[in-house]
C-alpha cells in the first residue's frame, strides 16, 4: 500500500518483540514516517485514497508510472524530444516539430518534454 503509492518508509515488524512494543507502547504494525507516528496500519487503510495527504511531501516519491500519466495529459498531443519546438537538438525532432507544425490547425497546439532537461 505505501510502496504502491510512493512512499518512501521503513518497515519493522514487532510483533515478536514483545520487549520494544512495550518499551515503545507501540502496535505491532505502527508507521512512522520522518519520526513522527502516523498511526496503525489498520488505520492507515482506513484513511483511503487520503492516505498520501497524511505524508510529509518530501516523504512521497512520484512513481514513474504516475510521472508518465501526469505528463501524457498535459495536452491532447504530447512530444517527448530532445531540446524544445524553437529549439530542436537532433534531426528526428527537428522533423517530428515541424510536421507537427503542419497541422496545429487540425490537432491543435501540442505539448512538448525535453527529455535532456529530465532529472
Amino acid at each position: 500500500m505505501l510502496k504502491t503509492n510512493g512512499v518512501k518508509f521503513l518497515a519493522l515488524d514487532l510483533t515478536h518483540r514483545k520487549d520494544l512494543k512495550e518499551a515503545l507502547n507501540l502496535q505491532p504494525q505502527t508507521v512512522f514516517v520522518k519520526g513522527n507516528i502516523l498511526g496503525d496500519l489498520a488505520h492507515l487503510k482506513s484513511l483511503g485514497d487520503t492516505l498520501l495527504q497524511h505524508f510529509p511531501a518530501d516523504s512521497v516519491v512520484e512513481t514513474l508510472e504516475q510521472r508518465l500519466k501526469k505528463l501524457v495529459n498535459q495536452s491532447k498531443v504530447m512530444l517527448f524530444m530532445k531540446g524544445s519546438p524553437k529549439a530542436p537538438q537532433c534531426g528526428f525532432s527537428q522533423k517530428i516539430v515541424t510536421l507537427l507544425n503542419q497541422y496545429t490547425a487540425v490537432i491543435g497546439d501540442y505539448g512538448h518534454f525535453d527529455i535532456y532537461k529530465d532529472e
